[in-house]
């Protein structure tokens, strides 16, 4: 028995090999990034980058799932690592104490040589025109989400798919950072369903069910709402 035995039936063999032979790059280990480790963690062996310049503060308890009250002041990306280590002994994990773009990335990323795939677990647009110059540079997907108050964002950029600017416009950079207040459950909805592309990506790379799609999750009303890339919806 292996800790994989309850989900690698779930997969084929090619999905499996995709899986567990592609590096993962977590831009952000907040609310959704910590969501997002913690499954990756459980899925296999991979290789994964973590990266986020700011320490574990109190207001982080709330929904920020692998720290708690003895990592108060200390690096997330420290944090995460340890707390993944514990998780899944089997992972080759890397943490990175400080904010990515472009620029940081090709500088200081043991990614930076071949094509990861990239968790957008970012709290502003500004900070995702760098995510999505590394995703042009690289040909690598992005499984974006975004999250604020009740509500959820989720969706897939493929390499050459518009990226961004095709979902949320041009001036995409230039959209407003989300408010702080939010509650528990919406990042870890998010997560899963960035998570859940990510499984659907490794079986299938040409297309997955978010990579033409903006799905919208109402988590106070319990609906979810489908929106076509290039129309005009946010949360």
């Amino acid at each position: 028995m292996t800790r994989y035995d309850r989900h690698r039936p779930l997969l084929s063999d090619r999905a499996w090999e995709r899986l567990t032979s592609t590096p993962v790059l977590v831009a952000g280990v907040g609310g959704l990034g910590a969501n997002v480790a913690m499954h990756l963690a459980r899925l296999g062996p991979l290789r994964m980058e973590l990266w986020d310049p700011a320490e574990v503060d109190a207001p982080d308890l709330n929904r920020q799932i692998l720290y708690g009250q003895g990592d108060l002041g200390i690096s997330k990306v420290a944090a995460a690592r340890a707390r993944l280590e514990e998780i899944n002994p089997e992972l080759d994990l890397t943490a990175v104490a400080a904010a990515l773009d472009f620029e940081r990335f090709f500088q200081a990323s043991s990614l930076a040589e071949t094509a990861p795939v990239i968790f957008d677990c970012l709290d502003s647009f500004a900070a995702r025109g760098g995510l999505d110059r590394i995703r042009q540079s690289l040909s690598c997907p992005i499984f974006h989400a975004g999250v604020e108050s009740w509500y959820g964002q989720v969706t897939t950029f493929l390499p050459g798919n518009g990226g961004y600017a095709r979902a949320f416009g041009p001036d995409f950079a230039s959209n407003p950072t989300p408010r702080k207040p939010i509650l528990p459950h919406i990042v870890a909805i998010a997560a899963a369903y960035q998570v859940g592309e990510f499984l659907r990506w490794c079986e299938t790379p040409e297309g997955t069910p978010l990579s033409e799609t903006l799905l919208l999750v109402d988590a106070r009303d319990m609906r979810t709402r489908r929106v076509a890339l290039g129309e005009e919806a946010t949360v």
